[in-house]
């Protein structure tokens, strides 16, 4: 048996680019989040 080496969520960081697009869509997944967490039930109503 092979086994790879190395921590594959750290040989995966990075993957996303760091533009614009991605940091409005990492901010509209935080604040998405953040009103799941508040809901009664965790999920987005009208989503």
């Amino acid at each position: 048996m092979e086994l790879e080496l190395g921590n594959p969520w750290i040989d995966r960081a990075g993957f996303l680019p760091d533009d614009e697009r991605t940091r409005e869509w990492m901010e509209i997944l935080k604040e998405n989040r953040k009103k799941a967490n508040e809901a009664p039930d965790g999920l987005l109503s009208g989503v």
